[in-house]
């Protein structure tokens, strides 16, 4: 390499432009009460940021802990609106679909019922009992009873 070959070496090194429309690997930091993430990419050019938004689908919240492997991206390539996209499920520490807190149960799961007891049982009996008739009773049924998801949601799925 001659002496303008390492020039340019140097000056390219120096002044490479970021491009702010791509998406860069990154680190998670720390993740802050407020779900916002400090991430550090890989690219040692891009600086470290704090408070960077998790963004995904309107209505869908991931939370992640530190060391989850995110994507780093500028929303229309500006450098002060930073966001963080999921990159993989390592890292990933729960997912909230429209604000719930319950955990989900997907259809075929096996699942724990319980029966308010005692419970009233009211109907009529038909032949062939020997005595015919209304009848009212009274039933405690052991729980929790084991059940199995029959139905689910069509636009859910895990």
């Amino acid at each position: 390499m001659n002496a303008i070959d390492a020039l340019r070496s140097i000056v390219a090194s120096l002044t490479t432009r970021i491009d702010y429309a791509c998406l860069y690997p990154s680190k998670v930091v720390s993740v802050n009460a407020d779900k916002t993430v400090d991430i550090r990419p890989e690219n040692p050019k891009i600086p470290a940021m704090s408070s960077v938004a998790v963004r995904g689908l309107s209505g869908i919240d991931v939370i992640v802990v530190p060391g989850a492997k995110m994507l780093l991206g500028f929303e229309g390539g500006d450098l002060s609106r930073p966001f963080a996209a999921l990159q993989s499920w390592e890292g990933m520490q729960e997912v909230r679909v429209g604000g719930g807190l319950r955990p989900v149960a997907r259809q075929s799961d096996v699942v724990m019922l319980a029966i308010p007891t005692p419970v009233l049982l009211t109907g009529v009996m038909l032949p062939p009992p020997a005595i015919p008739g209304a009848f009212t009773a009274t039933a405690i049924i052991p729980t929790p009873l084991t059940g199995v998801i029959l139905t689910g949601s069509d636009k859910l799925k895990a």
